[in-house]
């Protein structure tokens, strides 16, 4: 998801530096704890941008983009649809891009915490 998808009626950037005030919040903190860099194997996107928007409603939301405005995602590494729960060490970031591309697949991770190409023919 690109930014100009999103419906804000104002947005603005706060800046990556504030991610500390956000540390326990639910999504977010997986940023801060994890880091900002896609877990999927091979992709190099990177969380650059903490962007608050406010819809027509009043309701605000705070969300990482990278530098090109694609959305980062918060990605089960088991999937919620296998047991997988919304524990933190369950919680990996992961661009929207590779995040679509995985669904609900469960897949090997590396000892980086990485994401790795499945080893399973079926998945």
């Amino acid at each position: 998801m690109n930014i100009s998808d999103r419906k804000f009626e104002t947005m603005s950037e706060l800046g990556i530096d504030k991610l500390t005030k956000y540390r326990g919040h639910r999504r977010l903190k997986v940023f801060y704890y994890k880091g900002l860099t896609c877990s999927m194997e091979g992709c190099t996107k990177v969380g650059t941008r903490l962007i608050k928007g406010t819809s027509k409603l009043g309701s605000v939301h705070v969300d990482i983009y990278t530098d090109d405005f694609e959305l980062m995602n918060v990605d089960h590494y088991i999937p919620r649809s296998f047991g997988g729960s919304d524990h933190l060490d369950n919680l990996v970031p992961m661009c929207s891009t590779c995040n679509h591309m995985k669904g609900n697949k469960f897949i090997g991770v590396d000892m980086n915490h990485h994401f790795v190409s499945p080893t399973h023919p079926n998945i």
